[in-house]
Order: C-alpha cells, then sequence, then structure tokens
C-alpha cells in the first residue's frame, strides 16, 4: 500500500451517548482483528469495551480514507463529510492489518508515513491520523475530562500526584482562583504530557518532572489553541501541541517537528460514520459477542 492523500484527520465520539443495537455490536466485533475482539471482551464494564470498540473502528476507517487513491475532494473535506466519501473508497477496510508497538502503541503494517493514535476518557473517544512523506513523525492523542467526581478534596489529590509535574507547572495549576479551574489545568496539563510520550514511545516510566510545559492561552471551545510550548531537560523541542474543549473535555495532539500541518477541524463521528460494510468485515457476525456484551455491567460504579 501506499499512502495517497497528504493531510489529517481529527474526530471524536461520544461512546456515553451511544446505545448500541445489537446488529452494530455484532457488525462492529465482526470488523476488528481477533487479538482487539479478545481483549475488548475482558472488559468487565460496558462502557469500557464501547470506547475502546469505538477507537479500533475509527482507527481502521481513518486508514480506509488516507489509504484511498486521490479523490475529487481534499482531505479537509473528508474529515467533514465523511458520508459523501463512504463509497468512493477503493481500499476494503479488511485489507488492512493493524499492529501494536512493544508499547501497545498501533500501526498499519507495510505502511510508512502514516500516523494513527486514539485515547479515551471521560465520555469521549478521540483520534488523530495524519500522513507525511518523513517517516519519522511522530503523533500522540489524549483527551481527559475537566471535571471529576472522584476527586473529593483537591488538596489531597494533588499532593499525591505532586512528583508528575514541575514547580513551574504547578504554579500556573494552582494559580488559578477556584477547584475547578485548578482541577480543569491539572488535566489540560496532563493531557499535554501524555499526548507528548504516547508520540515518542517512551511510555510513562519517565520522570515526568523532565517534561515542563509553558501555556500562553486559555483552551477554547471555538478554536485550536496551538502556542503552548514544551521543555524537555531544559531544552525547548519544537513540537506542535493542538489543544481543544470538546464536551466538556480537554484533546491535546502533539506532532513531531519534522511534518506538522496547520491544526485539523474537529468532526464528530456517529457509528454510522465508522461501521465497515458487511462486504469489508473481517469476519462472520457472530451472536456470541453480543451476548458477552450484553453480559458487561452497564454502568460503572465511578
Amino acid at each position: 500500500m501506499a499512502v495517497r492523500i497528504p493531510g489529517g484527520l481529527r474526530w471524536f465520539f461520544n461512546f456515553s451517548g451511544w446505545e448500541p443495537t445489537k446488529p452494530e455490536i455484532m457488525r462492529a466485533f465482526a470488523a476488528i482483528q481477533e487479538e482487539e475482539k479478545t481483549r475488548i471482551h475482558q472488559f468487565r464494564y460496558q462502557a469500557d469495551a464501547k470506547a475502546s470498540l469505538v477507537g479500533r473502528l475509527m482507527l481502521r476507517r481513518a486508514a480506509t480514507l488516507l489509504l484511498q487513491p486521490p479523490p475529487k475532494t481534499n482531505i479537509q473535506q473528508l474529515n467533514n463529510n465523511i458520508h459523501s466519501e463512504a463509497n468512493s473508497t477503493s481500499i476494503h477496510s479488511n485489507a488492512i492489518r493493524f499492529g501494536r508497538t512493544d508499547r501497545g502503541r498501533p500501526f498499519i503494517e507495510n505502511v510508512c508515513g502514516v500516523e494513527l493514535n486514539v485515547s479515551h476518557a471521560g465520555s469521549l473517544t478521540v483520534l488523530a491520523a495524519q500522513t507525511c512523506a518523513d517517516k519519522h513523525l511522530q503523533l500522540g492523542i489524549d483527551v481527559m475530562p475537566l471535571k471529576d467526581s472522584r476527586v473529593e478534596r483537591l488538596d489531597e489529590f494533588f499532593r499525591l500526584m505532586r512528583r508528575q509535574f514541575t514547580d513551574t507547572e504547578w504554579d500556573t495549576i494552582l494559580g488559578h482562583p477556584s477547584d475547578q479551574t485548578r482541577l480543569a489545568s491539572f488535566y489540560r496539563h496532563w493531557s499535554l504530557k501524555e499526548s507528548y510520550v504516547k508520540a515518542v514511545g517512551t511510555g510513562l516510566n519517565i520522570d515526568l518532572r523532565t517534561i515542563n510545559f509553558v501555556t500562553h492561552s486559555p483552551t477554547s471551545a471555538v478554536h485550536t489553541v496551538t502556542d503552548t510550548e514544551v521543555w524537555v531537560e531544559g531544552v525547548t523541542k519544537d513540537w506542535v501541541f493542538e489543544e481543544s474543549l470538546l464536551d466538556d473535555h480537554v484533546v491535546s495532539v502533539a506532532s513531531s517537528p519534522s511534518c506538522q500541518h496547520s491544526s485539523m477541524v474537529w468532526a464528530e463521528m456517529k457509528i454510522s460514520d465508522i461501521l465497515p460494510e458487511e462486504k469489508d468485515l473481517l469476519y462472520e457476525m457472530s451472536q456470541q459477542d453480543w451476548e458477552l456484551f450484553s453480559q458487561k455491567t452497564k454502568l460503572k460504579p465511578f
């Protein structure tokens, strides 16, 4: 396969608002690889299964779009009008095979120049996908809800998380006027760190205090913020961070300087946007997938 479309995609899906039907679940599980199906069936809660399942479907749909022959439209129109292009692709979903790095990062096997990453938290699953002629492109994404009902005492929570941020970052977080805005700033910084370490592939086993973020603009639900700086071990890095507010969640997309594009417009996906046609399924649909999903606990206690 060769990458044919330059550009990228930014998608989000509110999985908490998706009440899947039996045909949707059966088709969704038939559209993902066997090892992913096994992993998702091990989740205890339906919310976790939905979040992960949506992520796998989004990865496969994004790869299908980015690997298709040049369409009559550009990638931004694909992002905003996915329905009109759904039948124009000549790359079938079942022709794409995903692997995982030793740190669990998804990649398309036998393809260079495409980076895809997903994240889920709160009620959203988000995806960033980008193509680039430079095979060294690095891309990471993270999403965090701005509110957390599990946090009862903010001072105690911050004490436990003290070693995750630099003194400068804590000054920024604690400089906000209320508990609500301080917690939102905490999750903004956490999302930035997570997106960066996912992009570079080091995992969270590194000392996060060696990574220092300097924010200059407040996040916004209207436009994407791109002026945040990152310093690693005291040296500034020429990375771009796209920060957005989506449905009371903060999202950060980190991209390396080797292949930067202007920030993308976020598109909200529905299940009909990401479910492959039956001809593109990897396996026959199975009643057992529905039964296993139905047996999971519907509501999480937290």
